[in-house]
């Protein structure tokens, strides 16, 4: 049992009744709230211990997270944190976690808090909200730059006043850069854990690319196919129809941009959202394959060379911190089997895709 770690109670702080000693008959960690506040209380050998429950990165719950008795791992992203300091122990967090002084009484634990945390929470949380607003709204208006910058490129220029064309280039150029910068920020965060505090801009990438995407796709129905879906399908085999690799990618994109907020990872429990956004790969595998295929000469100028540019810089993060993470567990997992299979599958796609068009040279 642990001693008591204070026995005076300074200031506003108090210890509070936060859990009973049964509660840890099957379970070594607990999730609470005291006066408005989320808790994670653990209990290790030494004794019991109590951290911020809000992961310092990304907000994660650290109670549904894996903990060795030692060190907890947000089920987020992966940051890891001491229990008994709150130090950050493995990236992407950058900044520790607010400890709270335990108690053992009877047969109760107590924790040493503030009354006026409630509050102070709450004001930081709307502080938080108004902030990430506001943010929301600048980097929109920067996305929407970059598309206007790409639609006047293809009108002027490449695409010599075809108005159609210039709509449904800009929104494909557009959008694929944004979401291959998304997923290279990834292993940015993970190269440079400091630049992990700014993860949100990863999901403005990925939500915007979405959207010009989608866009994209609707211009290309209603300006070539007039959404005379026979046309569009006239084969559901994708090496002959690259349409299809993109019909593949579009839902899954969408599926990653709806549940793309806190709420929907609250309400998802993170676990399951983890897993759902893993198809993110496969999607974008796909989505290389359509633009690559669907017209290769449209990609030499600026425009297509900055998406190549980004597009290899995402491969290179991923395919990196796979690798590495999986060696970290000798590939015996399961999402190194997945990956590995994952990359299998695209090599042969992409050889297949090769010879289908060799042999349609004459």
């Amino acid at each position: 049992m642990q001693k008591e770690q204070t026995k005076e109670v300074s200031g506003i702080k108090q210890f509070q009744l936060i859990a009973t000693i049964d509660e840890f008959k099957e379970k070594a960690v607990l999730c609470k709230t005291v006066n408005g506040k989320a808790i994670a209380l653990f209990k290790t050998q030494e004794g019991y211990y109590a951290i911020d429950n809000t992961c310092s990165h990304a907000g994660g719950p650290l109670c549904e997270g894996t903990f060795d008795g030692k060190v907890v791992e947000c089920p987020w992203h992966g940051a890891r944190f001491d229990v008994k300091t709150g130090e950050v122990k493995g990236p992407p967090a950058t900044r520790a976690l607010e400890t709270y002084k335990t108690r053992v009484n009877k047969d109760t634990i107590e924790i040493e808090i503030a009354k006026e945390e409630a509050k102070k929470s709450e004001d930081m949380q709307e502080k938080k909200k108004n902030n990430n607003i506001k943010t929301i709204l600048k980097f929109a208006s920067l996305a929407i730059i970059f598309l206007v910058i790409q639609f006047l490129l293809q009108y002027f220029w490449l695409s010599k006043g075809k108005i159609d064309e210039s709509f449904v280039r800009s929104f494909s150029f557009a959008g694929a850069t944004l979401i291959g910068l998304a997923l290279f920020s990834s292993a940015i965060f993970k190269w440079i854990p400091t630049t992990a505090k700014h993860w949100r801009f990863r999901r403005y990438l990925g939500v915007s690319g979405f959207v010009f995407v989608l866009f994209h796709a609707l211009s290309v129905y209603y300006f070539y196919y007039h959404f005379n879906l026979k046309e569009i399908y006239f084969s559901l085999n994708p090496i002959k129809n690259p349409i299809v690799f993109g019909s593949i990618a579009l839902p899954i994109f969408m599926i990653m941009a709806l549940t793309s907020s806190d709420y929907m990872v609250n309400k998802l429990t993170p676990k399951v959202w983890k897993f759902i956004h893993r198809f993110v790969y496969i999607a974008y595998i796909a989505a290389i394959f359509h633009f690559i295929i669907v017209n290769p000469a449209a990609l030499n100028n600026p425009p297509g060379y900055l998406l190549i540019l980004v597009t290899c810089l995402a491969l290179f993060g991923q395919i990196f911190w796979f690798f590495k993470t999986a060696r970290q567990k000798r590939f015996k997992s399961t999402g190194s089997l997945i990956g590995i299979l994952l990359i299998m599958g695209t090599i042969i796609i992409g050889i297949l895709l090769y010879l289908y068009k060799f042999s349609q040279q004459p």
